[in-house]
């Protein structure tokens, strides 16, 4: 790695993302045709004096870096051959520009993508030749592909070993990916570029238009028009026969039920149900029940001992038995003991749920896995449905019992109670957390 590269760091405001790279020892030649002319796919640079100390800003403002890129997405072997294609299409950029080519920064850290295009970063520098740049950066691809995928191994390994000591092992390299590319053609493989989210989107958008085009056919329309009315005289007279039918059920049932209760009570008619005399004074306040006046007034023949065992049970009631007051001294060895926790590390916990807050038809979500993408593309593991929330937003990243958020270099942005997160930079979220994704606002818990 360059000396250079070591010291990167970001810079964030509400609008724009920067990256910042120390001014070293550069051909001055080659700075000066750089900060003058704005390059073809080529980070747009500028020299800026940050305390004394002179830096290139590059302008990466919706950018996303190689690296990441093809971490949060799974990469196919066509975008490793459009990587190929773009470097060398970059040589002849900067050959046109009496730029030299060992000032192309071939990090995929500092190689950024939006959607089909990639972005260059140009540092003046005398250190590393290109041929020694593109060596490591097929090396870095080499390591961080999957070993299952057997084709872009074969064809990475083979650019690889067409790297030769100077630049003319380009037009071999060259010819390989284009003998490769004709290849897959004849075999009839078929290859998709790795952002799938325009394609997902092209065909909901087709299913939508298909559907909107959808029109009754004359036939339907018929067979609409062809079913009778309610609001008929006919049809009338045959609805309330029906209700009267349906009523006449009901009632019948109704007294079928109320027969099985009164049997199963023993009472022979509804009205032979004795009554008491206090309930034929429906409106006046219900008085409390005496068993002895009530078997008085209605002639009813209660056990002679059963008045005695209840007054015996009410004294039984009232009687107030006092404790002991004579307490025994406790053992201090048998009093149970237990250590404080602190409450501040207790809340502070959170189980990985984000509740909306906001006005918008916005879903919550629970972070059930290491590494969970955010964005408005469809093929985010959570898909927020907002313009201003870009494709590939922030991703949550769970370490055991702790989560962290990390903004992926958003248009909007993203927030943690207030604070504008930088790139490239892990912040630790805790219970009760405000996150802001661009203008979606979330409750940690």
């Amino acid at each position: 790695m360059s000396d250079f590269l070591q010291e990167v760091s970001f810079f964030r405001t509400p609008t724009k993302s920067f990256m910042k790279i120390p001014v070293g020892e550069c051909e001055k030649l080659d700075q000066e045709l750089l900060l003058r002319k704005e390059l073809e796919n080529t980070l747009n640079c500028k020299k800026n004096y940050n305390d004394g100390v002179a830096e290139y800003w590059y302008d990466i403002t919706g950018y996303q870096s190689f690296d990441k890129y093809c971490k949060l997405k799974k990469p196919t072997i066509k975008l490793y051959k459009h990587l190929i294609n773009s470097i060398f299409m970059q040589i002849e950029i900067l050959e046109k520009n009496l730029i030299s080519i060992n000032s192309l920064v071939l990090d995929p850290r500092y190689i950024y993508i939006e959607e089909k295009e990639i972005f260059f970063t140009i540092y003046p520098s005398k250190s590393v030749s290109f041929l020694e740049k593109f060596q490591n950066l097929m090396e870095i691809i080499l390591k961080e592909i999957p070993h299952e995928e057997h084709d872009i191994v074969e064809f990475v390994y083979g650019v690889y070993e067409k790297i030769g000591k100077d630049e003319n092992c380009f037009k071999s390299i060259r010819k390989y990916v284009k003998k490769y590319e004709i290849s897959d053609q004849k075999s009839g493989k078929v290859e998709k570029f790795v952002d799938n989210s325009e394609n997902i989107s092209k065909i909901s958008s087709e299913k939508v238009e298909k559907l909107e085009n959808l029109e009754t056919s004359p036939q339907q329309e018929k067979t609409v028009h062809s079913i009778p009315q309610e609001n008929t005289p006919k049809k009338k007279k045959e609805v309330e026969r029906k209700r009267n039918k349906l009523s006449r059920l009901i009632q019948d049932k109704i007294k079928e039920t109320r027969g099985v209760i009164y049997e199963f009570l023993g009472i022979s008619d509804e009205n032979n149900f004795p009554r008491l005399k206090s309930e034929e004074k429906s409106e006046e306040k219900s008085e409390e029940f005496d068993l002895e006046k009530q078997s008085k007034t209605n002639g009813w023949k209660i056990p002679t001992n059963f008045l005695g065992k209840k007054q015996e049970k009410e004294q039984e009631q009232l009687q107030v038995i006092y404790p002991d007051l004579d307490y025994e001294e406790s053992d201090e060895n048998l009093v149970e003991t237990f250590e404080t926790v602190c409450l501040s590390v207790e809340t502070d916990k959170i189980k990985g749920t984000f509740i909306y807050e906001g006005i918008d038809n916005l879903n919550d979500f629970y972070v059930d896995k290491d590494v969970v993408l955010i964005g408005s593309s469809q093929t985010a593991d959570v898909f927020i449905k907002k313009n201003t929330v870009s494709k590939m937003h922030c991703q949550i990243k769970r370490d055991n019992a702790e989560y962290y958020v990390e903004d992926l270099n958003s248009t909007n942005g993203t927030l943690l109670n207030g604070k504008l997160l930088e790139y490239q930079k892990k912040y630790k979220l805790k219970r009760n957390d405000i996150l802001l994704i661009a203008d979606a606002k979330y409750r940690v818990l």
